[in-house]
């Protein structure tokens, strides 16, 4: 079976807990700009995926901060995306 390419949305998200999971919770917030570096993104797309993933519900953005984490809707979006 050859697996499907992944959205910048779909990359970011898994990037996000990954890095969530090895701080020790995959809720656990974390800087968009650091993630969306690690995947070679610019500072412009960074902000319009993180406003994706946002109104989509998976993600949210900490007040007063670039950290961002993962909600119960985008736990359940990892999931599906790690079965597929």
């Amino acid at each position: 079976m050859v697996q499907r390419s992944r959205t910048k949305d779909e990359k970011f998200i898994l990037a996000l807990y990954d890095e969530a999971l090895n701080l020790g919770d995959a809720c656990h917030p974390v800087d968009r700009y650091f993630i969306g570096k690690r995947l070679g993104m610019h500072k412009h797309a960074i902000d319009m995926v993180c406003r994706d993933l946002a109104q989509s519900n998976f993600i949210k953005k900490e007040e007063d901060s670039d950290a961002v984490y993962i909600t119960p809707n985008g736990l359940r979006l990892i999931d599906h995306l790690n079965d597929t």
